[in-house]
């Protein structure tokens, strides 16, 4: 499923850090930006709402707000997100349930001190993939400042997001589903007609 967001380009390089620093944070390069188009990709395959807080990162924004120096964020592969509606730990299990239908996740990261994911992406076509091909690696940590632990949902938080995807989003995918729908009708009747006034021709 994609959503059809064009996201800018200062959406995918926002940085209150650069802002305030007055620091460069545009892509460097082209493999950069071509990274960036498949990660806007990845985005907009999520059936969620969330804000962005940082996708791509400069070397010099990277180190200003204390990133690792093998962040996926430099290599425009990586995501820090607010979801809307639901906690970071329920989008990860999410994720976690869905994990067949996204190939290309590398890392997704819920902290217990804030409400953002960190999401690691490498889909076919990206360069500089930190492992060179998707590790599926789902992780919890206390903050951004290390200790990271392998995570999995237990089966209770599987349930309730589960129940909370079902009650939320099928609206959304029966509003498609319609709408494909009347217009399927739509063409078959249209071709019902033309078959029609030929043979009366």
């Amino acid at each position: 499923m994609y959503y059809g967001k064009d996201y800018t380009l200062e959406e995918l390089t926002v940085s209150r850090t650069a802002k305030k620093l007055g620091l460069d944070n545009r892509p460097a390069t082209a493999v950069h930006a071509s990274n960036l188009a498949l990660l806007e990709n990845f985005l907009n395959s999520i059936p969620f709402d969330f804000t962005i807080t940082s996708v791509y990162r400069s070397p010099v924004v990277n180190n200003a707000v204390g990133g690792s120096s093998s962040s996926q964020h430099m290599n425009a592969l990586a995501v820090d997100l607010i979801p809307s509606g639901m906690t970071n730990k329920e989008l990860a299990t999410w994720f976690w349930a869905h994990k067949n239908d996204y190939p290309e996740l590398d890392q997704v990261i819920w902290y217990t001190d804030t409400n953002h994911n960190h999401i690691a992406v490498c889909p076919p076509g990206a360069q500089n993939c930190v492992a060179g091909a998707p590790r599926g690696h789902f992780y919890s940590a206390k903050n951004e400042s290390g200790g990271y632990t392998r995570w999995l949902p237990d089966a209770a938080s599987m349930d309730e997001t589960l129940a909370m995807y079902q009650q939320t989003r099928p609206i959304r995918f029966a509003a498609l589903k319609y709408t494909a729908l009347v217009i399927g009708i739509g063409g078959l009747v249209g071709l019902g007609y033309t078959l029609w006034k030929r043979k009366r021709r």
